[in-house]
Order: structure tokens, then sequence, then C-alpha cells
């Protein structure tokens, strides 16, 4: 679980990166251009700067929750205080892999990305098998804790 829970730390600091890269590098619209059509010209400016503070405060939460999983889990690993609720949290980014992983599948039917949808997929794999040992892991831990102090 040590190396899981750095491995969840690791990939919420990635997550962030390849967002910031994607709407840097422009491979990302944050904001589609019918939309911007439609927003009157005097508050277009502050429609986009409230855009990328919500995406400022989004990128925030990921590299926080993944930190607070990634830390508890290696707390849990080591046989130190943790708090309980890091379970919760990783059960429930658990599920969201596996509600994004098939999305991929639609995403191979464009070869012009083809390469980079197919490293995306790989990483989200990889992360997805870390939770699921992360969970799995805390589970037989503390089955085997409660069968001892029987």
């Amino acid at each position: 679980m040590y190396i899981g829970g750095l491995g969840v730390i690791i990939f919420g600091f990635w997550t962030v990166l390849r967002l910031l890269l994607g709407v840097v590098l422009g491979s990302q619209k944050i904001i589609d251009d019918e939309v911007m059509a439609n927003i009157p010209e005097e508050i277009a400016d502050d429609f986009v700067l409230y855009v990328y503070l919500i995406l400022a405060i989004l990128c925030i939460l990921i590299i926080v929750l993944h930190t607070f999983i990634g830390i508890n889990s290696m707390r849990f690993a080591k046989d130190k205080k943790y708090r309980k609720i890091f379970i919760l949290f990783s059960l429930m980014l658990m599920v969201f892999q596996f509600l994004i992983i098939p999305s991929y599948v639609t995403q191979f039917m464009n070869i012009k990305d083809l390469d980079t949808v197919f490293a995306a997929a790989i990483v989200d794999i990889t992360f997805t098998a870390i939770l699921i040992d992360i969970n799995l892991s805390y589970f037989r831990v503390k089955r085997l804790i409660a069968k001892r102090a029987l």
C-alpha cells in the first residue's frame, strides 16, 4: 500500500499537468466556440476569467484529494495514525475510474490521436489497478487484524 499511495499522489500531479498542458498547447478546449458566440461581449472576459478560476480550483482539489488518499494509504501501510475516510475517497475514485475507462473505446476510433489516446488509456488503467490494490489491501489487512483479535 505504501507504493500504491505514492502512485496515487504522483497520478494526481500527472492529471493536473496533463490537463494544463492540454489547455496551454490547445489540444483541449475549455470553452467551446459556440458557447463563446452566445455570450454578450461585455461579460465575455469575466466569463473566461471565471472558467479559468474554476479550472484552477479543480486542479487544486485534484491534487489535494490524491495527496490525501496517498498519504493516508502510506500511513496505514506503516501502521501509523491515518484518517479512515481515505478509503471512502479511494473507493469513489476507483468507481470514477471504472466509468472513465470505457470512454477510450470511442476515442480509439479517431486514428489521428491514436497514440495519445492509447498512452492515456494505459495510464488510467494502471491508476485503476493501483486503486484496486489499495482498496483490496486495506480490507484484507482489516480482516486479518479482526481475526487476530479473536
